[in-house]
């Protein structure tokens, strides 16, 4: 069984920090 905990190991990505605006 995989723990659901440790699903969040990725990079803080913001919703309005698109590097292109």
């Amino acid at each position: 069984m995989k723990e659901p905990r440790q699903r969040r190991r990725r990079r803080p990505v913001a919703p309005r920090a698109a590097p292109g605006w």
